[in-house]
């Protein structure tokens, strides 16, 4: 990996990680979904310019499964990890999202048969007590409030690994900047009516729409500009290692911007999900080209160079 991509890299999870606490900041004045519905029109507006006539016709042309990878891709998971961050410190949704590959292994075995492998197994099992982990505090404190939203992360997240499955089953061979451009926009015509039925009684501060300016112009805009980029220069299995450095940032963004305290439950929970993440994905294992996520990863491009 050159030097360039690699910094492209981590400039990229320092941007998703940063989501997290500008969400955290903005959720609570904007309310959940009128903060969706703002960041869509704004990813919208940002990526518009690369709307060309050919991925116009792409995207009229696969305007039905994009339809549904819009909901389950963007619209309903952006809402879910909003409220979870609305409910709980910055830094633990980025460590609950970096489960996605847990939940794509496990989607890809269910549907089409790709059947982990003995070291994503224990990778399942370590991801899994990572999350027990995590949650451990609220449940011995028994605060339902804040379990629901650990369980809307994770269901967010569920739905990202979904997504994966579905665009290698569905959408496999459909450039990815039509991927971006078509679902973002077709998941802003679903939140945006809601959100305008849900705006906040009060003006929100000009804190809170900084941040919600952040996260839709440059955590989900210029992000995708950025990640799809990376994905055509060193290919689909390096990239998705940004997977791994998001919740360092969101953990990080969240102690120096917001004051979140790093506690325990955090950072053992964190390290165990991050480990067995690395066995899901086999970036700790010899065979870091194989494995059923690298196999699902292929499926969003035609070619992969430098891997």
């Amino acid at each position: 990996m050159r030097p360039v991509h690699a910094f492209q890299l981590v400039l990229l999870a320092a941007i998703w990680g940063g989501s997290f606490a500008c969400m955290r900041v903005a959720a609570p004045e904007f309310g959940v979904v009128a903060l969706i519905a703002l960041r869509l029109v704004i990813a919208t507006a940002v990526l518009m310019p690369l709307l060309t006539r050919a991925r116009w016709a792409a995207i009229c042309k696969n305007w039905k499964p994009l339809a549904l990878l819009a909901a389950v891709n963007s619209a309903i998971p952006f809402c879910l990890l909003a409220y979870a961050t609305s409910q709980l410190s910055a830094g633990l949704p980025s460590i609950i999202n970096a489960t996605v590959p847990f939940f794509a292994t496990l989607i890809a075995w269910a549907w089409i048969g790709d059947k982990p492998k003995a070291l994503q197994w224990l990778g399942l099992v370590i991801g899994f007590g990572g999350v027990v982990v995590l949650t451990l505090p609220k449940l011995q404190a028994g605060l339902a409030g804040s379990l629901i939203a650990v369980a809307s992360g994770l269901l967010g997240a569920g739905l990202y690994g979904f997504s994966a499955i579905y665009t290698k089953k569905v959408l496999k061979g459909v450039e990815p900047m039509v991927l971006a451009l078509g679902g973002t926009g077709i998941a802003m015509l679903y939140v945006l009516p809601v959100g305008l039925a849900f705006l906040p009684a009060q003006v929100p501060s000009v804190k809170a729409f900084i941040a919600a300016g952040i996260v839709g112009a440059i955590c989900t805009g210029f992000a995708y500009v950025l990640f799809y980029r990376l994905f055509a220069a060193i290919g689909a299995t390096k990239t998705v290692t940004v997977t791994f450095l998001i919740p360092v940032f969101g953990v990080l963004w969240g102690a120096t911007l917001l004051g979140e305290k790093l506690t325990w439950n955090i950072a053992g929970g964190g390290a165990l999900v991050l480990v067995g993440m690395g066995f899901i994905t086999q970036v700790l294992s010899s065979e870091r080209a194989g494995g059923a996520w690298g196999r699902i990863s292929s499926g969003f491009r035609k070619e992969e160079s430098g891997t």
